[in-house]
């Protein structure tokens, strides 16, 4: 996020203390899977708060993608492919299946937006 915005830099120990604040503040559980659980989900949301504490309101919204397409691809529920695609396009790709655009016109959706829809969606896991 630094290359957002230059004073977005912060530091470890910035977030060792907002990890310990979490440890202290998240309730216990009965077995240690839950407790990881509890503290993994109360440590992103702490993070994300406190890093947004002090975000441009216009940053915060790509902050918050950022966070949630890394704790997806941590999941594996966003590949490679897809985050690539993502950031980059189709690139040219063209679709496998010749689908015709559904707005007709191109007004409403340019042909090379909807095949790069379908590029994505060829793309994807089903």
């Amino acid at each position: 996020i630094s290359a957002l915005e230059h004073m977005y830099q912060y530091s470890l120990a910035f977030f060792v203390k907002l990890f310990k604040q979490t440890l202290a503040r998240t309730p216990s559980a009965e077995t240690v899977r839950e407790r990881c659980d509890k503290l993994i989900d109360a440590t992103t949301v702490n993070s994300f708060n406190g890093v947004c504490r002090g975000m441009f309101e216009h940053h915060k919204p790509v902050f918050a993608v950022l966070l949630a397409v890394a704790i997806c691809r941590q999941e594996g529920a966003v590949g490679d492919k897809e985050w690539s695609l993502f950031l980059r396009g189709a690139q040219g790709a063209l679709p496998e299946q010749n689908l015709p655009n559904p707005d007709g016109t191109g007004e409403w959706l340019a042909d090379d937006k909807w095949d790069e829809l379908v590029v994505a969606a060829e793309s994807s896991p089903a």
